[in-house]
């Protein structure tokens, strides 16, 4: 039997998901790759931080040194990434606004409470 390394186990992890087909990794891609890259910092916890590319407008875990998304090992793809835990004190403004558009992917005309996330409808509050 043979052991696999970390980054085999992370790149095999990734394929388990690749293995659905282009619509998952398009939807990993273009949208939601705030919620793969949440994946894998939760499958991989250790040593692992989520990233973000400002100029790029894409989420990625960093693991010992490594960038992954949906696509597999893109460490030597060209990217600015910032530590999206402390990415607000680059822009607050900016992550508030990607909070709001890409990680909780809320409807225009919906707003969500700041204090208990709960959406609603309008100035009021009311569903």
């Amino acid at each position: 039997m043979s052991t696999m390394n970390k980054h085999e186990l992370i790149l095999n992890f990734i394929g388990q998901y690749q293995k659905f087909g282009q619509d998952v990794i398009d939807c990993f891609t273009c949208g939601m790759c705030y919620h793969f890259a949440y994946i894998l910092h939760s499958r991989f916890g250790h040593n692992t931080r989520i990233m973000y590319d400002p100029i790029e407008g894409h989420f990625a875990t960093q693991i010992d040194g490594h960038m992954y998304d949906i696509t597999g090992d893109i460490t030597d793809q060209e990217h600015s990434w910032y530590d999206w835990k402390s990415y607000e004190q680059f822009d607050r403004l900016e992550r508030q606004r990607i909070i709001h558009h890409c990680v909780y992917k809320v409807p225009d005309g919906v707003r969500v409470c700041a204090s208990c996330e709960h959406c609603y409808m309008d100035d009021w509050g009311s569903d």
